[in-house]
């Protein structure tokens, strides 16, 4: 990086799984290995909402 360049944020991905390597008690927590549709369309929507004027790039997966 260059000298008195300010670090940033520049990407947000979001990543709403449980993976299979997640330690048991987390994925008995959560009840399920994939999301609910409607809480990751709501949580990329959100998350536009508030970040977008400081992260341009959002990436739901």
């Amino acid at each position: 990086m260059k000298k008195n360049y300010p670090a940033r944020i520049t990407e947000f991905i979001l990543l709403p799984f449980v993976g299979q390597e997640a330690p048991a008690p987390l994925r008995r927590r959560v009840g399920r290995n994939q999301p609910v549709l409607i809480d990751i369309l709501l949580l990329t929507a959100v998350s536009r909402i508030f970040l977008g004027n400081w992260i341009v790039n959002h990436q739901p997966s």
